[in-house]
């Protein structure tokens, strides 16, 4: 992937501190410059009025704060306020039923937490890269 300036927001929730600095690095080294990590689905909402182009959601959310909201519930939410959000779900869960629900409620792109995961999110950012390119000229 080219590491061309791209000024699109990023979003993401992930309460795996780890896996969201890995996260954050990938997107800052594949020339994504404005990108925001949250602990939790809620505190990302509490900055949804900035419009992210891009939102990453893991499903669970609740790791550190019980009675967080799962990444579904999240992306409910975000897709209500703005509806033009592209969402990538990044989460360990392969459930069939579950992965349905989450594109149901929205979700654009769906990434497994597995050793594919860095050519799978590459592949997803390619993907976005060209939608948004065709809706404006922010890269």
């Amino acid at each position: 992937m080219t590491n061309i300036p791209c000024k699109y927001k990023i979003f993401l929730a992930d309460d795996n501190k780890i896996f969201a600095l890995f996260l954050m690095n990938f997107l800052k080294n594949s020339g994504f410059t404005d990108v925001h990590s949250f602990e939790t689905g809620e505190l990302l909402l509490q900055r949804i009025h900035e419009k992210p182009d891009i939102v990453l959601l893991d499903y669970f959310l609740n790791s550190k704060v019980e009675t967080a909201a799962n990444g579904n519930e999240i992306l409910k939410q975000v897709i209500e306020l703005y509806p033009d959000t592209y969402v990538i779900m990044v989460t360990s869960i392969g459930e069939s039923d579950k992965v349905r629900e989450l594109f149901k409620c929205g979700a654009s792109d769906y990434i497994t937490k597995d050793e594919k995961v860095r050519s799978n999110l590459e592949t997803a950012l390619i993907r976005v890269r060209a939608i948004l390119d065709g809706r404006s000229r922010n890269c």
